[in-house]
């Protein structure tokens, strides 16, 4: 499940019929609340990722986290918010922690250390 914005890192929620594992799911960083509904400069999404990183990376010595980002093609995919996109990708490429995964893949990676 992607739809809860609950915490950093994937979380089991026990239920009658038997667990969901809630995925990180960000509203901060998602591109429709960013510019649709927030009316952020383009330049938002870059300044986000470096702020999130600021506040994640103190806690990367006890623990991993995840930092999502839900994009849109028809959002952010358009040449004034794109170039910033690059940016804040860059920036996450560039660290020696940072791994890009799918959901799936955050899924079974938590399913691993389980």
């Amino acid at each position: 499940m992607c739809d809860w914005v609950l915490d950093d890192l994937p979380c089991a929620l026990h239920t009658q019929a038997g667990d969901l594992i809630a995925v990180p799911y960000s509203l901060d960083l998602n591109d429709v609340v960013v510019y649709l509904v927030e009316r952020q400069p383009s330049d938002d999404i870059d300044r986000r990722v470096a702020d999130t990183l600021s506040i994640l990376e103190p806690e990367l010595e006890s623990a991993p986290r995840v930092l999502t980002l839900p994009l849109h093609p028809h959002v952010i995919g358009v040449p004034h918010r794109l170039r910033h996109l690059l940016r804040a990708l860059d920036r996450l490429a560039a660290r020696p922690d940072a791994v890009f995964m799918t959901g799936a893949e955050i899924l079974d990676w938590y399913l691993g250390r389980t």
